[in-house]
């Protein structure tokens, strides 16, 4: 067996208790992303949708009123020309950009939906692997820190041996 040189136990204590403090802050850290990135998919793919269907509905109605009061504005001209419809036409263009523009909310939403899951899954399972570490396999290797430490103390004398 190697001669090994330990000059210091309490460093490897250091070593172990900030080990075990970045496993927690790890943790943690994933499952804040976790946290955040589920209510961002919530609010992107659930919320966004119902929004702007609800925008589009209410768009499409402010839409007709203004068509309808362009078209009042017409029957109530007698001669072609003599009344000014300039406010209802553009009230009519106005309402028809904020419904394309609604419609073309939905559609990012639509076109974003299926990469925004694929980046997702992805994370998930590059996270995974980091969960892992930080998870069982550091528990394992603190667990043999723990024993290292244990057995380096008994070795030094610097703790009791067990009594039997």
């Amino acid at each position: 067996m190697p001669d090994v040189k330990v000059y210091r136990i309490d460093a490897i204590k250091l070593f172990r208790e900030r080990l075990a403090t970045f496993g927690e802050d790890a943790k943690n850290a994933l499952i804040s992303v976790d946290m955040d990135t589920r209510r961002t998919v919530d609010f992107i793919l659930r919320e966004q949708p119902m929004h702007w269907k609800a925008q589009l509905k209410k768009r499409h109605e402010v839409l007709q009123q203004a068509k309808a009061e362009l078209f009042r504005r017409k029957l109530a001209e007698i001669n072609p020309g003599s009344l000014d419809d300039t406010m209802q036409r553009e009230a009519v263009r106005k309402a028809e950009m904020r419904v394309q523009e609604a419609e073309q909310k939905l559609e990012k939403i639509k076109k974003w939906a299926t990469p925004l899951q694929q980046a997702v899954e992805q994370y998930h399972g590059q996270s995974r692997a980091l969960d892992d570490l930080v998870g069982p396999q550091l528990e394992r290797a603190l667990a043999q820190l723990a024993a290292m430490i244990d057995a380096l103390e008994q070795y030094a004398g610097i703790a009791k041996p067990p009594s039997s």
